[in-house]
């Protein structure tokens, strides 16, 4: 469905991402996780080039979308698929809607810009589907500002899902809206995969959100891969120390007798990237040899991807 091999990305003459590569199968759904800085929503948005051309420079060596070539693809064909075949869900439902169309103008406008016509009723079937059926004929007469987070993060879904795309960038979609609200969407999204066989790109820095919705999980940390396999895999047999970190906080939280754990130190600035596991100056279990050089992915025998030192020579023996 997707594959990306050795994405790089820099903005503004800094090195976001260092060369990631991940395949999403068709009908899956692949969280990309990891902090701020550490280069998920910037490996999100190349995909599409949501960027400025003029302040980036990306350079993959593959990135295939249904045996499309999204690499050499121009504007025009890219225009195409956008929307149509991968649709984008932003952070923020608000900023990612007119706030000079009321919704039902912008469904319209959406539709015609891919030669489709507009039904209201087709219309209203995706506002039931998002969980919006109390309310669809007041919601297409609004204007965003006059809806609340949970409902324009509905309707940017509906907005997606009008133009039936074959994948979904969901870039943190739950960040902006109520806490309370959070479950509701991640339910509707595995509802969407289950039900319409639509592949996922699930941004987060959420780990157990990761968890809960993912089949893959791809582990982000100064733009580059720590640890990337199965969920089932990560989550029973995790191999980076920063894996083991996250599940320590997570565990933290749902437990009601521990303390709050967190991790030590801050994320990493990109800026002050080395060359070195830019995960070392925080790793419980740092060893010299993490400062004298960036570690190399190895595999486990259940296939998964770790970049760490500590398994360099056991996973290749």
């Amino acid at each position: 469905m997707l594959e990306i091999e050795n994405l790089k990305v820099k903005l503004n003459h800094t090195e976001i991402v260092r060369g990631i590569s991940f395949n999403l199968e068709k009908g899956k759904i692949l969280s990309v996780l990891g902090e701020s800085g550490s280069g998920k929503s910037v490996t999100a948005t190349s995909i599409l080039r949501l960027f400025d051309e003029n302040n980036s420079e990306i350079t993959v060596d593959l990135m295939r979308f249904d045996e499309q070539d999204l690499k050499n693809l121009n504007k025009g064909q890219l225009e195409a698929i956008r929307g149509k075949r991968i649709a984008y869900i932003f952070q923020n439902p608000i900023d990612a809607l007119s706030p000079y169309r009321r919704i039902g103008k912008q469904f319209k406008e959406v539709l015609k810009s891919h030669q489709l016509a507009y039904h209201k009723n087709e219309v209203l079937k995706w506002l039931e589907m998002v969980g919006l059926e109390k309310e669809k004929e007041y919601i297409l007469r609004k204007y965003p500002h006059q809806l609340s987070g949970g409902q324009a993060q509905r309707v940017t879904i509906a907005l997606a899902l009008c133009l039936n795309p074959e994948l979904i960038i969901a870039d943190e979609p739950t960040s902006s809206i109520d806490a309370s609200l959070t479950d509701t969407i991640i339910e509707l999204l595995i509802s969407i995969n289950q039900r319409m066989k639509i592949s996922i790109l699930f941004i987060t820095h959420d780990f157990d959100l990761a968890t809960r919705i993912s089949d893959d999980i791809l582990i982000l940390y100064g733009g580059l891969v720590m640890e990337y396999g199965e969920k089932a895999n990560i989550v029973n047999r995790p191999k980076h120390p920063y894996t083991e970190e996250l599940f320590k906080c997570v565990s933290s939280i749902n437990s009601r007798e521990e303390r709050l754990y967190a991790l030590s130190g801050y994320a990493l600035d990109p800026k002050a990237f080395k060359n070195e596991c830019p995960f070392a100056d925080r790793c419980p279990q740092v060893k010299k040899d993490c400062y004298l050089k960036i570690p190399q992915i190895t595999f486990d025998s259940y296939g998964t991807q770790v970049r760490c030192v500590l398994y360099d020579e056991v996973l290749n023996e």
